[in-house]
């Protein structure tokens, strides 16, 4: 399978076997921010910007974890206001790396929203 510069660049982030994996079905987790447009849901990358995705379930988890933890440390330490949390959802994306739409699924892996990828990363 010959990869698109996004998907090479997805698996030199990550080397793992699990994006590797994720790259080559295209069904990859998203920790996404329900916006008044949509949602939002990052972006990554040393070489090119690519969307901000993870190979499994558990690192999109950890992702949204950790992130809650350190609004809750600036709420605590004075850099964010009380009640400024973290709102940001684990889901699945369905996305084959070449086409412009990317597909947001519940848990149960219902199209919650549909977008391009560009938008959806904040890179246009």
């Amino acid at each position: 399978m010959q990869l698109s510069a996004i998907q090479t660049e997805l698996t030199k982030i990550d080397i793992s076997k699990a994006m590797e994996n994720a790259v080559r079905v295209g069904v990859f987790y998203v920790d996404a921010i329900e916006c008044i447009s949509g949602y939002s849901i990052g972006a990554m990358g040393t070489h090119i910007e690519v969307p901000a995705l993870f190979a499994t379930l558990e690192e999109a988890i950890e992702s949204n974890r950790e992130i809650s933890e350190q609004y809750l440390k600036d709420i605590n330490d004075g850099e964010r206001e009380t009640g400024d949390e973290w709102e940001g959802a684990v889901m699945i994306c369905r996305w084959d790396g070449v086409s412009e739409e990317m597909e947001l699924c519940d848990q149960s892996g219902d199209v919650v929203h549909k977008e391009d990828w560009k938008s959806l990363s904040g890179i246009a």
